[in-house]
């Protein structure tokens, strides 16, 4: 993508809370909006919407956010129609053009949480939305390998349209080899721990060992699992990705191997506390 700076807009971040630990990563996230200087912002379940003046720099640093849309629309809980109609369409595409160049083929997807009016469908969506765009901008739709990408979210709280303008898995490590802890989850509790270069981070549970391959490359890492075959796993899954800061050992929590002046942190522990 060229190097665009956008005029002010509104823009949301689809925010993944995968096994539960949701605290943190909503505090990832705004901790990274903060640091744009973004301060306006409004948190709602499995999203972050905030109104500011980027550029696509600062949109990439915001690794936390699975997906960064360009907002077009938003409206209340079960008014997807209205948010289509409400949306400045000529607007929002032009300033999407700015950062992603003109359109060469779109698709809508939509996505729901919560009943729709008169017994209607995510396809009705879909296809509503899809026709009213190609009718208005002569648009290609291509539903494999778009270059535009929209997506229709119908949730329990309001119903939003946006423009699909990073997504941010390609910046992230592909686990192929393991599964378990969702990797933007592990990222944003090694974000949230703060970790400083020379520190060790000790997962006594590791599992497949997701967590660990989130920390700081100048962080050393130490897994430790009860299960043999969890362990083969975490090791496999550090030599698909090339770690070798990192040691796991074959324990149980309750009672590891590690020295007794060793001085354990825990990863959820607020910091200053």
């Amino acid at each position: 993508m060229p190097s665009a700076e956008l005029p002010e807009a509104w823009y949301y971040g689809n925010v993944d809370t995968g096994a539960g630990n949701g605290s943190a990563v909503y505090q990832v996230c705004t901790s990274a909006l903060k640091a744009l200087g973004v301060f306006d912002y409004i948190v709602k379940r499995g999203r972050i919407h905030w109104k500011a003046q980027h550029s696509l720099e600062d949109l990439q640093r915001l690794s936390c956010f699975e997906k960064v849309f360009l907002r077009a629309s938003c409206t209340d809980a079960g008014h997807w129609e209205a948010a289509q109609q409400n949306a400045d369409w000529p607007t929002i595409v032009a300033l999407w053009e700015i950062c992603c160049g003109p359109v060469k083929s779109f698709r809508v997807r939509a996505k729901r949480s919560a009943p729709l009016p008169c017994g209607s469908s995510s396809l009705d969506m879909v296809q509503r939305l899809g026709t009213c765009l190609q009718d208005q901008f002569g648009w290609q739709l291509d539903v494999k390998r778009p270059h535009l990408d929209i997506w229709a979210m119908a949730a329990e709280d309001e119903t939003c349209i946006g423009l699909l303008l990073l997504r941010q898995t390609a910046q992230k490590n592909t686990y192929s080899t393991a599964t378990g802890l969702h990797p933007n989850v592990a990222w944003a509790l090694v974000q949230h721990a703060g970790l400083r270069s020379g520190e060790i981070l000790l997962d006594p549970m590791c599992g497949t060992g997701m967590l660990l391959t989130e920390a700081p490359r100048d962080v050393y890492v130490v897994g430790a699992d009860i299960s043999q075959s969890m362990l083969q796993r975490a090791f496999t899954h550090f030599t698909s990705l090339g770690i070798s800061r990192g040691g796991l050992l074959h324990g149980d929590a309750r009672r590891l191997p590690l020295p007794a002046q060793v001085h354990a942190k825990s990863l959820l522990q607020e910091k200053g506390s």
